[in-house]
């Protein structure tokens, strides 16, 4: 739990159980037109909002080297992203808010623009159970002006049925185009991210965390 503190893992050697406790019906509502193509039918889900059965996974900026270093924040690109099904990543604005799409397998790479001093999760959806592998990486500018920036590969297993063993030995997804999405470069319109609650695993890049739950991490190499 979080008062025993962290443990730093590199993603590229973690894979990520999204177990069947992550089985929701997707919405079938006009809100989410991104999902119109599984609307009704069941899709794994890690929540935005904690649910201790599930692996929790999200991000953030809060780091000194982050705050100290990096001018205003940094766009995270998430994709392209490989497996057996489609992915999401979407934003919910409280119980009743209308989603903000993110990222979507289906097009090019999502660009999410984080404010230094951030702490965020998010949903992430499968339509299939399955092996992916999602590339992530962090573009910014240092406050001396200097461009940087960091990729690592997400690798999850989804469904009690996936193969761990198989997750990590699978090749990161081909780099595709420039990416798309709520944020490039600079915040976009709607895309203030609140602040949420507590994670107890971490994989640090570029100074910034990508923030995973004790549930279901599975570490299987390195």
């Amino acid at each position: 739990d979080a008062e025993s503190g962290a443990v730093w893992r590199d993603p590229n050697q973690t894979v990520l159980r999204v177990n069947d406790a992550a089985i929701m019906t997707a919405p079938d509502s006009a809100d989410y037109p991104f999902l119109a193509d599984v609307a009704g039918k069941p899709v794994y889900v890690v929540p935005q909002t904690q649910n201790p059965s599930v692996v929790w996974l999200g991000w953030n900026t809060q780091d000194p080297a982050v705050t100290a270093t990096i001018d205003r924040g940094l766009t995270m690109r998430v994709g392209p992203v490989s497996g057996p099904g489609r992915a999401w990543l979407f934003l919910q604005s409280g119980t009743f808010g209308k989603p903000l799409l993110l990222a979507d397998s289906g097009a090019a790479p999502g660009d999410v623009w984080i404010d230094s001093g951030t702490h965020v999760h998010a949903n992430w959806a499968f339509s299939a159970p399955g092996t992916y592998t999602a590339t992530v990486t962090f573009l910014g500018t240092t406050t001396a002006g200097e461009a940087v920036n960091a990729s690592t590969t997400l690798r999850f297993a989804v469904g009690d049925a996936a193969s761990a063993s198989e997750a990590l030995a699978m090749a990161a997804p081909a780099a595709s185009g420039s990416g798309s999405g709520s944020g490039s470069g600079a915040p976009a319109a709607g895309t203030s991210q609140g602040i949420c609650r507590k994670s107890t695993y971490g994989v640090s890049q570029m100074g910034v965390f990508l923030d995973i739950s004790r549930n279901d991490v599975m570490i299987t190499r390195g």
